[in-house]
């Protein structure tokens, strides 16, 4: 909807009761202030007043108090919830007290990096392909970690018994006008896989927001425990977010060559990010179990320039009409999509800008969390990205994840040594 009095003739002719004010903080993480129908307007018009001291992102900023300014395009209702005295929600950005743009907040630094790149020319398409696991619930309907199935890839039911929720996984998100491509069950038992179709990168980056919610939602209401943990198992494959990125100048697809094969601005742009790669990978992989996926699914030899190999870090797929398109397969569901999306996009326009050959770069993969963000503490080119006060506060708090997991005694330590030693 495009303004406050089709939304408010909407929520007086379909009964909703209240709507949710949805924002994200800095890992991605989405937080709401629900307002009823009586405040509805002065909401809308004012934005809602909230305190941003304790949420990650915000902390640093000198007011204590900050807005959160609705996009009206992004109304929906929840067709989970009832349909009398239904919900509906609103995607916010947050913003200063004046209402002008905070520049910490997630949104807003993807919407200011395609605002660059629309005015050098370019515009961006990205989809999304995510990988969850469905588990059982136990006793008192607290999460196991038993798979719902013993399925493999492709499998159809009886085999894959979460195909009834993943079917109802997509017929809500298509009720609140996703454009899903397909989906399926995926390698590990009791995982799944469902593939965005491409759209503009803030649209695909609030939808990646939506998803994860209304995946967990309808896996709880049928019973199960759906998790985007990139490696939740051990011996099993674990979950990624591939990203899918093309780009535009004048309706011409940047990254098809004139020989119908990838372009050199297709091979600059892969060159930008993977100069980039391992302090990318700090906000592309932000925990510490990101890395145990990372180590199982990638080896040095997947990490040169090699596009059209078997699983390179970035693939290019065989053209099709001219669509030429980038997957980016190393991000896992835990990152935020908002920020990633904006260091892809800033990273690989500096690689087009400076002409960066991907075959001059040499690239490693972080063996942990604690790698990436010493990484990302050295690069001054993500700094151009996300702001300074952002990245410190991300690194601080990285830091002391890092020293918690190191000082912790896990499992197989206690499997390992405890009867021997």
């Amino acid at each position: 909807m495009e303004n406050i009095f089709d939304i408010l003739d909407y929520v007086e002719e379909n009964d909703v009761r209240f709507i949710r004010f949805l924002f994200t903080d800095l890992y991605g993480v989405n937080h709401n202030i629900s307002v009823s129908i009586d405040d509805l307007q002065r909401a809308l018009e004012d934005g809602l007043l909230f305190k941003s001291v304790p949420i990650d992102g915000y902390k640093t900023n000198d007011d204590i108090e900050l807005l959160l300014e609705p996009d009206l395009k992004t109304f929906s209702t929840l067709p989970w919830r009832p349909q009398q005295g239904s919900v509906a929600r609103l995607i916010c950005n947050v913003t200063n007290l004046d209402k002008s743009p905070l520049n910490t907040d997630s949104r807003q630094i993807l919407i200011n990096i395609l605002d660059y790149a629309k005015k050098i020319g370019i515009e961006f398409e990205i989809g999304a392909k995510i990988e969850f696991y469905l588990f059982e619930n136990g006793d008192n309907d607290k999460p196991s970690r038993t798979p719902v199935d013993e399925a493999g890839f492709y499998d159809i039911a009886p085999l894959d018994k979460g195909e009834n929720t993943r079917r109802e996984i997509i017929l809500t998100l298509e009720e609140m006008g996703f454009s899903i491509l397909n989906s399926y069950h995926e390698e590990g038992p009791g995982q799944h896989q469902i593939d965005f179709r491409m759209a503009d990168p803030l649209t695909c980056a609030d939808n990646i927001q939506t998803f994860k919610s209304v995946v967990k939602t309808i896996a709880q209401q049928n019973g199960m425990h759906a998790s985007f943990m990139p490696k939740p198992l051990n011996n099993n494959p674990g979950s990624g977010m591939h990203i899918m990125i093309t780009a535009y100048q004048d309706n011409k697809n940047v990254f098809t060559g004139e020989d119908g094969s990838y372009s050199k601005e297709a091979e600059y742009f892969s060159g930008g990010i993977l100069k980039e790669f391992t302090a990318i990978t700090a906000f592309a992989n932000p925990i510490v179990n990101s890395y145990k996926r990372l180590a199982s699914s990638f080896n040095k030899k997947n990490l040169q320039w090699n596009p059209t190999s078997k699983d390179p870090i970035i693939r290019i797929p065989k053209n099709l009409n001219n669509s030429t398109y980038l997957i980016f397969r190393t991000p896992d569901a835990a990152a935020n999509p908002y920020l990633l999306f904006a260091l892809l996009i800033g990273s690989g326009l500096n690689g087009v800008i400076n002409k960066t050959n991907p075959k001059d770069i040499e690239v490693s993969l972080p063996r942990s969390l604690i790698d990436s963000v010493n990484a990302l503490a050295e690069s001054k080119d993500i700094k151009q990205i996300i702001p300074k006060e952002l990245i410190e506060e991300f690194i601080v708090d990285k830091n002391l994840e890092w020293e918690n997991y190191i000082n912790t005694v896990h499992d197989w330590e206690i499997d390992k040594y405890f009867k021997i030693i």
